[in-house]
């Protein structure tokens, strides 16, 4: 609301001033003062709250810096007022998954009495990323495939139908249906 009565710098301000504010709050219920040495301890409730505002920062709606078409931006704000928070949430903090080796995971049944997979979730960061492995990242809207250089080629071409790393075209944007074990693992997890 602020962003669109203000300005955007002042909405991402007031983000910035909600986190200050809750864990100021937090701190002083727990009557732990001001003095010096003491580091900010937080419930498991609001470990979270720095790393959120930090994705909403850096979420279509309030980012800067980048270029963002007027459409996108008013779209996303548009999304943040009218989305599912469980929606909003993966939109702005995507789900990561590991998928090179869902032949490992354990499994659930489906209705139709499919198999599917069930991988960790994975923390959004980089040390979670491998140059051997090949993740899934649901963003809700959108569904990205990263795929490490060193991957092996068996899962390449019998989860995504091509020989190698450098057999992936910049222009696939779907993810091929094979009849393969790997590929079908894949498009139940995906169509779960």
């Amino acid at each position: 609301d602020r962003s669109m009565q203000s300005s955007l710098a002042d909405a991402r301000e007031a983000f910035l001033n909600v986190a200050i504010d809750i864990l100021s709050s937090y701190k002083l219920s727990l009557n732990l003062g001001g003095g010096e040495g003491i580091g900010l301890q937080v419930s498991n409730h609001l470990k979270l709250l720095p790393l959120y505002i930090s994705a909403l920062l850096k979420y279509t709606a309030f980012r800067t810096g980048t270029s963002t078409r007027l459409d996108d931006r008013v779209k996303a704000m548009c999304d943040m007022k009218t989305l599912p928070l469980y929606l909003l949430i993966q939109q702005i903090y995507p789900d990561l998954y590991p998928i090179h080796n869902l032949e490992e995971q354990n499994t659930v049944l489906n209705v139709d009495g499919e198999s599917i997979p069930q991988p960790p979730h994975l923390q959004l960061t980089a040390r979670s990323l491998d140059s051997k492995s090949a993740f899934l990242m649901d963003m809700g809207e959108h569904m990205v495939i990263f795929v490490g250089p060193s991957v092996s080629d068996v899962f390449l071409n019998e989860a995504l139908g091509v020989p190698n790393y450098n057999g992936i075209s910049d222009q696939m944007y779907g993810l091929p249906i094979l009849d393969t074990l790997h590929n079908q693992r894949l498009n139940n997890f995906i169509n779960y």
